[in-house]
């Protein structure tokens, strides 16, 4: 089973060419404002302020981003 995922590399997928704070910063910008997305990642067990993504979390991720 995969491991969790750091935000930082998976913004930094969704945002390439930004910084990791600039990629991460847009990611959750982006997860606030849709509320669709947000309510998808809550239903996943995403958490405010957390460091990692759960391999539920970035599956839904890929659907909206890649």
């Amino acid at each position: 089973q995969p491991i969790a995922q750091f935000i930082a590399s998976i913004a930094a997928t969704i945002f390439p060419g930004f910084s990791t704070t600039t990629a991460v910063s847009r990611l959750n910008r982006w997860i606030k404002s849709d509320p669709v997305l947000l309510e998808e990642l809550l239903k996943a067990g995403y958490q405010k302020g957390s460091h990692w993504f759960t391999p539920k979390i970035v599956r839904v991720l890929e659907r909206f981003f890649l």
